[in-house]
């Protein structure tokens, strides 16, 4: 009887122990100015080292 329970109890504890996870809240969200000021950084940055050859 006590091995019947505990393998109940085990196979409860491995089901509640395979839940998915779940995906994490970003903590902010940015506006995507640092990404476009990126792009344009790297685009003077080209059109000097192409004016230089």
């Amino acid at each position: 009887m006590k091995t019947k329970i505990s393998i109940l109890l085990l196979l409860v504890i491995s089901m509640v122990a395979c839940k998915t996870p779940e995906a994490r809240k970003p903590v902010s969200h940015n506006s995507g100015s640092f990404i476009n000021e990126s792009i344009q950084r790297n685009k003077k940055l080209i059109k000097q080292e192409e004016d230089k050859s």
